[in-house]
């Protein structure tokens, strides 16, 4: 009987039942290379593909389903995250830098003389923000996530679940507003008006989530995520005016 050479369990058929490795000969040869390689390309662009669409076409839906465990042909949820928000965050910063810094007040506001205390300013303080988002963006799922628990009663769902739900659709919300990003440099209104399909779309998808009635789920929805984005806010408001402070 063969076994695996990953785990050394006896195989029974063309992967190990206990490791999940597949049936391999040892040594590796050019074509093995490049089969694994497309193999692994081709099933990671379909899994972030799939991953997309459900979230577009039934985003509540698609994370109940996940949490279920239908979560083969799908990202996990920190892989997507880490994923949209990161290329949200690069192309943020290639926009407003560089070739494309004239796009910078638009992002991130005119510079300005205000302070904010004797010795912070304004300019300080948002250039901070910008230079801080990739970490500042991982406490909104979270936060999110405890108001939901708390406005949302239903128990079907835990913390755990709810936060896997945020880490979902805050990571589709960075594809909109890379989408947004761009449209920007046609006319520059369209990154402010960017704040109306993710409105929609968060809310959308927090009722589908919540099997909550229309009006009553939208109410608890725009709760959650007001109350829930103005603590994310003071939080990091905080921090970020603390560590100004302390440098300063």
């Amino acid at each position: 009987m063969e076994k695996c050479l990953n785990c050394g369990t006896e195989l029974v058929g063309n992967f190990c039942h206990n490791c999940g490795q597949q049936k391999l000969a040892p040594g590796i040869s050019v074509r093995n290379s490049f089969d694994e390689y497309f193999y692994k390309s081709i099933y990671w662009e379909s899994s972030f593909s799939y991953t997309v669409r459900d979230l577009f076409l039934a985003p509540g839906n698609f994370v109940l389903n996940f949490i279920n465990g239908k979560r083969k042909d799908y990202v996990k949820p920190v892989g997507f995250f880490l994923m949209t928000v990161g290329f949200f965050i690069l192309m943020f910063h290639f926009l407003s830098e560089n070739h494309f810094s004239y796009m910078k007040p638009i992002f991130i506001g005119e510079d300005t003389s205000e302070m904010i205390d004797s010795n912070i300013s304004v300019n300080d303080f948002r250039q901070l923000e910008v230079s801080r988002l990739n970490y500042l963006m991982f406490m909104l799922p979270p936060i999110l996530a405890l108001f939901h628990t708390i406005i949302f009663r239903n128990k079907d769902v835990g913390y755990g679940e709810r936060l896997a739900f945020y880490l979902y659709i805050l990571g589709f919300g960075a594809l909109i507003s890379v989408i947004f990003l761009g449209l920007a440099l046609i006319t520059p209104v369209m990154w402010e008006l960017r704040l109306i399909p993710l409105a929609v779309y968060y809310i959308y998808a927090i009722v589908q989530f919540s099997k909550a009635n229309i009006f009553s789920g939208i109410i608890k929805a725009l709760i959650v995520l007001i109350a829930g984005n103005a603590v994310y806010y003071g939080i990091v408001t905080l921090l970020l005016w603390g560590y100004l402070e302390l440098v300063h």
